[in-house]
């Protein structure tokens, strides 16, 4: 412990408060709203999009929604050691007369349960007492395991079409989560007509799963405008409590996502390159995000269109501008401009600047090509070009430096590599 100049021992500052670098932040978790699709074959089409955007806003996401969580159990059980028969397991009577067709022979009576015995079983111990029942037993699995395999293609072809597979990248990552609603997997094994993704028990569950993220001070709840029409229209018939923080920390999720989404380059991003990127930007990220808090202020507290509206608004007057400004700060054209700048600046009667020397300079569209005009030049007796080119260099260096430290450098930066990607 130190001590003062008399020698006494000094108790220790408890007052002292860490400075706002050394503070780490909490991470942003957005809870993503999602009405049900009618149609099955795209039902997650409008989910992904949402989810790709929340993603390259929030550390965390979870998917809140009845289509996204009745085709996650189907990913789930489809993936399980039961395979085919872990989902006819979970169908009612209904879809699996439906599954099977009008000739099949009816499954026997209580035959769940049996089956819920027959895959508790213990194999390894049973191996050991019953050796020939065990062997009876594995044979069953084995066969059970075979005519899994030839009914995943069937699978895999609802989940592929759905969007689900391309959402599995992100949740075996760790990076989506997916809440789950007690969904019935029966509802996707009906006749078209008669599929319907929600029951009045299942939307009042998925309603209070929103209502209890809008309580919650640590998660932002991103909306669909069909979720958020509802939701608002909840608030402004008096049936759910009105919660100006929840709204507030709502339209911080859909300004920080909505912007990324308006991206040019966005709709054809790839969810394993947004995993990649969202990493790889992290320290921009930051900054984006400190912007996203300080422009929502300018936003109505609304849900739906009219936030909607107020942030395609931002983008066009504010936005997009500075984006497009900072795209050609960094752009490697501005370091030609800058040696062009320097040269001028100089004494012109040193500078042997010949007709050719000035075509190949200005003709230079990237810093290695320019080096190397400038070393050519300075083997022909023009050193001031290489010390100028030089000189453009470390400036148009401090001006890419600078750039990374303005607050929409990470959505100029997410552009130009789903650009190139």
């Amino acid at each position: 412990m130190p001590r003062n100049r008399s020698g006494k021992k000094m108790s220790p500052r408890r007052d002292r408060v860490r400075t706002k670098e050394t503070l780490s932040e909490a991470p942003v978790r957005v809870a993503l709203a999602t009405s049900p699709q009618p149609d099955f074959d795209r039902a997650l089409e409008h989910d992904l999009a949402l989810a790709k955007s929340a993603i390259l806003y929030a550390d965390e996401v979870e998917m809140v929604g009845l289509g996204v969580s009745l085709l996650e159990k189907l990913r789930m059980e489809a993936h399980g050691e039961a395979g085919l028969f872990g989902i006819l397991r979970s169908l009612d009577d209904a879809a699996l007369a439906y599954v099977q067709g009008p000739e099949a022979a009816k499954f026997p009576e209580g035959w769940r349960e049996q089956f819920d015995r027959f895959m508790k079983t213990d194999m390894e111990r049973l191996r050991r007492t019953q050796p020939a029942r065990a062997a009876q037993l594995g044979a069953m699995r084995q066969q059970m395991a075979s005519l899994s395999e030839g009914m995943r293609p069937y699978v895999d072809e609802i989940l592929e079409a759905s969007g689900s597979t391309e959402l599995a990248h992100a949740v075996e990552a760790k990076v989506i989560r997916i809440a789950d609603l007690d969904m019935d997997l029966s509802t996707l094994f009906r006749r078209r007509e008669e599929r319907s993704a929600e029951s009045e028990e299942q939307i009042q569950l998925w309603v209070d799963t929103l209502v209890a993220r809008m309580a919650d001070p640590r998660v932002r709840l991103l909306f669909d405008q069909d979720s958020a029409g509802l939701v608002q229209a909840m608030f402004d018939e008096g049936k759910l409590e009105s919660n100006p923080s929840g709204v507030r920390l709502a339209t911080q999720a859909a300004l920080g996502a909505g912007l990324v989404s308006r991206l040019p380059a966005f709709p054809q991003a790839r969810m394993d390159e947004l995993l990649d990127m969202r990493k790889e930007l992290a320290s921009p990220l930051t900054l984006y995000r400190g912007a996203v808090v300080r422009y929502s202020r300018q936003l109505p507290t609304a849900l739906g269109d009219t936030l909607t509206f107020e942030i395609q608004q931002l983008w066009e007057s504010d936005v997009q501008p500075a984006i497009e400004i900072l795209k050609d700060e960094l752009a490697d054209h501005g370091l030609v401009r800058e040696m062009a700048r320097s040269v001028s600046a100089r004494d012109i009667r040193m500078f042997a600047w010949t007709s050719a020397t000035s075509m190949a300079v200005g003709s230079v569209t990237d810093i290695g090509a320019l080096v190397a005009t400038a070393v050519a030049a300075a083997g022909h007796g023009v050193p001031l070009l290489a010390d100028t080119a030089l000189d453009a260099i470390r400036t148009k260096q401090q001006a890419d430096r600078d750039g990374q430290r303005k607050e929409f450098y990470y959505l100029c930066e997410a552009n130009r590599r789903l650009s190139t990607s």
